[in-house]
């Protein structure tokens, strides 16, 4: 009775480990596509903004003489607005103007826009199966778990070829020794049972 009261009790615990984990399991995944979520959102929320800092500059060019060095702008030059209803922003003294101006400037580098579309173009050129390949690799960098997977897959399979190698390596010794045996005692047979044959074989 004891024994199966213990077993009872360790069972109870068992399911409700289990079904703290599943619930574990499912709050992570969660989790994890809400961050996927925010982080998508994030990165059209920062494009948008470049794309306002650029239509930003364009005014600015657009109605300043001295064009995108200048720290302000003014809207409303020759497209419909006065010359009264001028409007003048700096630009200069906001951070979060700086940060996204460095991102516009950043996405407007010639040399990081050739680097892009050069990538692009090796990445055209690949074949379907390198393709597969560069996006599997992607995938085991960029999860920390399927870099654990892989990392724990590469070891086993290295444990298990050493294995196969040193089992193989093993029989065939041990093959090599048996059959040095046989004929050792092939050789005392026929000296033993047939000394005449073996005279002959010495002459």
């Amino acid at each position: 009775m004891l024994d199966t009261s213990l077993l009872e009790i360790v069972q109870h615990q068992r399911d409700r480990f289990r079904a703290r984990a599943e619930e574990l399991e499912q709050a992570e995944a969660s989790v994890r596509q809400h961050l996927t979520s925010v982080q998508r959102e994030l990165e059209s929320v920062r494009a948008d903004n470049v794309k306002l800092y650029e239509k930003i500059r364009f005014l600015q060019s657009y109605s300043s003489p001295i064009g995108a060095r200048s720290e302000s702008f003014a809207a409303g030059s020759g497209s419909g607005l006065s010359g009264n209803n001028r409007v003048s922003v700096h630009l200069g003294s906001d951070p979060t103007v700086l940060k996204y101006s460095q991102a516009y400037e950043a996405h407007m580098d010639p040399f990081n826009q050739f680097s892009r579309q050069e990538k692009q173009r090796f990445y055209q050129v690949l074949k379907p199966y390198e393709k597969v390949m560069l996006r599997l690799g992607r995938v085991i960098l960029g999860n920390r778990r399927a870099r654990f997977m892989a990392f724990t897959y590469a070891l086993v399979i290295h444990i298990l070829i050493f294995l196969a190698l040193y089992n193989a390596a093993y029989f065939q010794r041990s093959a090599d020794e048996a059959e040095s045996s046989c004929m050792l005692r092939y050789a005392e047979h026929i000296r033993a049972a047939h000394p005449e044959m073996a005279n002959d074989k010495k002459l």
